[in-house]
């Protein structure tokens, strides 16, 4: 194992980074969830005992608009992760990250004794600075590369100017050419995204996520606890949650995120209502334990065609009874799993609630692990790590094996 060495370019800066990003960058609408896939699944190589690296640009938004500073620096690192110095400044944060990861992952191939050893160079998101990386990682060094693809390039989008969407469409287009060509192996989580990709001739895997474990807590509440937590998003379906809540006044709701639904939220004057902008990462699993039913009511769309919510996986490390639409995402074996919600409306939420009432307190380790077991942490890791070993050996015997 000692004899391969992965690094990683990502997002994940260490969990002692994650108060001082909220404190002194975040300003609105900043989400850390790829950060905690990354967290997940980079200390699952090291729990396995590969040697693993994480060149890392954190994810603080762009200033003025969404990050307080005109620059990200100076943040807490370890052996094992180098965090980036760079502009988040709008228009030209992209540029300065690339040059800032470029620049330290050169400074890090130097600074380490990489003889004789097999590099695997892994980009943890479909993000153009990651991909102009893995280019370098393969065209000057002849490293080899994967690539893991969350969510569709083009559905990752922060800005509706004309301009904004222009020069993204270029950036989008450019994600593609430079994966289909430079990434050696790809792992997606849907089926959805895998077919936008030129996987012919190369490894890929799909697995929704990772679930660190399954652990239930029994919860001992005087009310009823239903919970929130993601992006406060309209089309992830908050309004629905506040009409819910409106007609059911002897349940407690908890929302947790930031988004463009914040105002409506903090002007709330329900009772039963309890919102909070950011969480830490580190103490979901608290607030979940807590909770008797999970909610993620986002509604159905194009967008959901291709994307996984990323939180669905967190809930359902719980145990926790999860209400949610159908999403076109989710596979038949989520059937026996979810509390769907028949119709976008309020009172459909309210009966799927009303239903997950009736399994709280049911533990249902057993099915999920039957379920959902190819999803924990160490097993995604031992697939992954499978594809990324498998491309030495098809270039040993210089010949291609389609995973």
């Amino acid at each position: 194992m000692r004899d391969n060495v992965f690094i990683f370019i990502g997002s994940y800066c260490g969990s002692e980074n994650y108060d001082l990003l909220a404190n002194k960058y975040f300003k609105k609408n900043i989400s850390v969830s790829n950060s905690e896939y990354e967290r997940m699944l980079f200390n699952g190589f090291h729990e396995l005992n590969y040697e693993a690296f994480l060149i890392s640009a954190p994810n603080v938004g762009r200033f003025p608009i969404s990050c307080k500073k005109m620059r990200v620096s100076n943040l807490y690192m370890s052996h094992d992760i180098v965090s980036c110095n760079y502009s988040t400044i709008y228009g030209i944060s992209n540029i300065s990250k690339t040059i800032s990861l470029k620049r330290n992952f050169v400074e890090f191939i130097r600074k380490k004794d990489l003889n004789n050893k097999k590099v695997t160079v892994i980009a943890c998101e479909a993000h153009l600075p990651y991909l102009k990386v893995l280019k370098l990682a393969k065209k000057k060094f002849g490293f080899k590369t994967g690539l893991i693809v969350p969510d569709l390039p083009e559905n990752m989008r922060s800005g509706s100017y004309f301009i904004y969407k222009f020069l993204k469409s270029i950036d989008v287009a450019n994600i593609y050419k430079i994966a289909n060509k430079y990434c050696d192996s790809f792992m997606f989580f849907t089926e959805q995204i895998k077919n936008k990709f030129n996987t012919v001739g190369k490894k890929s895997l799909i697995r929704e996520g990772v679930i660190e474990d399954f652990k239930y807590t029994k919860t001992n509440n005087d009310t009823i606890k239903c919970s929130y937590i993601g992006k406060v998003n309209e089309i992830n379906g908050i309004s629905l949650i506040i009409a819910a809540a409106f007609r059911l006044p002897q349940i407690d709701f908890e929302i947790f995120g930031s988004g463009d639904m914040e105002d409506e939220l903090l002007n709330c004057k329900l009772k039963n209502v309890k919102y909070s902008s950011f969480i830490n990462p580190l103490v979901i699993n608290e607030y979940l334990n807590h909770s008797d039913i999970l909610l993620s009511p986002r509604f159905p769309n194009d967008y959901t065609s291709a994307s996984f919510p990323s939180k669905i996986l967190k809930y359902i490390s719980s145990g926790k009874p999860i209400v949610t639409f159908r999403l076109p995402c989710y596979s038949k074996k989520y059937d026996d799993i979810f509390c769907y919600i028949k119709n976008i409306d309020s009172y459909s939420l309210i009966d799927a609630i009303l239903g997950a009432k009736e399994i709280i307190n049911k533990d249902r380790t057993d099915i999920l692990k039957t379920k959902l077991g190819n999803l924990l942490v160490k097993n995604v890791v031992k697939d992954f790590v499978n594809i990324l070993l498998s491309q030495w050996f098809d270039c040993e015997q210089n010949s291609v094996c389609v995973y």
